[in-house]
């Protein structure tokens, strides 16, 4: 979404890991995170930049479920990307 980033304008995804480790991720084009939000503690750093070409783009999807036990199922659909994409 951001094809010409310049990483002097912020806006990384910072990753905590552990035991205090920290990650940013620069959103840079071509660049797609996946992770499970309620795992992994995280915060995207401010955006400095000004100009419209410098504006920090990003899509966000929320699985959401009233019953968070069902992810975790093997009957659920997406229980087999969990397994081999996040654990």
């Amino acid at each position: 979404l951001n094809p010409d980033w310049d990483t002097s304008n912020g806006g990384e995804l910072r990753l905590f890991g552990f035991p205090d480790t920290t990650e940013d991720v620069a959103p840079t084009g071509d660049r797609l995170v996946l992770f499970w939000s309620d795992l992994l503690v995280h915060e995207v750093l401010p955006n400095q930049g000004v100009e419209p070409d410098q504006r920090r783009f990003a899509l966000t999807l929320w699985l959401v479920t009233t019953d968070p036990s069902e992810i975790g199922s093997p009957s659920h659909p997406l229980f087999s990307s969990r397994e081999r994409h996040f654990l």
